[in-house]
């Protein structure tokens, strides 16, 4: 049986995503992460609703 629109698989992957982001903000203000983008226009938004930016290590 196939799960309702606006059900309650939807509310919780609701949840999960804004909990998700939420956590890859603190890890901007903890100097982890570079940026957060949300809803990229153009080219960039094709398929994608949150573009996180990794900070790189050069210490390799």
């Amino acid at each position: 049986m196939p799960f309702e629109l606006g059900g309650r698989a939807d509310k919780q992957g609701n949840r999960f995503e804004v909990r998700w982001v939420l956590y890859q903000l603190l890890k901007v203000l903890e100097e982890e992460n570079q940026y957060i983008t949300f809803e990229a226009l153009g080219d960039d938004e094709k398929g994608i609703d949150v573009w996180i930016g990794k900070k790189w290590d050069n210490r390799l």
